[in-house]
């Protein structure tokens, strides 16, 4: 399991390091705000190391979470879609001049924000399959599926 460290040591870098070398999420840690310029998924884990530590079940939706979204960043990407991972509440953006912010109810071990210029905010709440995920963008966005792809 990567936890939380794995993410904490790339905070100056903004980005996950992923060593399969599938695309990784962006990733933010602190009070970051994110511009919204095109369609754009905020996915959040707001979890402390502590709370990883101390609990088999977070520790395992944490796993799940990491691994279902660097599975789908890659075709999110290939759908046009900026991703971002964030490990903190609330979650912070800024789009057409205007700045915004939603906290994760503390009952929600996972966030998935979808965000647009021309598009009123949407979340879905609990930890999604890395298909349920693109799935649940592509009718979000209205995004066709890829040539030669059935979902």
């Amino acid at each position: 399991m990567l936890g939380l460290s794995g993410i904490c040591a790339c905070r100056e870098q903004q980005r996950a390091v992923d060593r399969s070398g599938a695309p990784a999420a962006t990733s933010l840690l602190a009070k970051s705000v994110i511009t919204v310029s095109g369609p754009t998924v905020i996915a959040a884990f707001p979890v402390t190391q502590a709370e990883v530590d101390s609990s088999d079940e977070t520790a395992e939706a944490l796993n799940d979470f990491q691994f279902h979204l660097r599975n789908a960043t890659g075709g999110l990407r290939a759908l046009g879609v900026t991703v971002h991972e964030q490990y903190s509440s609330p979650v912070r953006w800024k789009v057409n001049g205007g700045s915004y912010e939603r906290s994760i109810p503390s009952d929600s071990v996972a966030a998935y924000l979808f965000l647009s210029p021309t598009r009123r905010d949407s979340v879905v709440y609990g930890v999604q399959t890395d298909i349920d995920l693109v799935d649940l963008v592509r009718q979000y966005f209205h995004i066709a599926p890829l040539a030669g792809h059935a979902r």
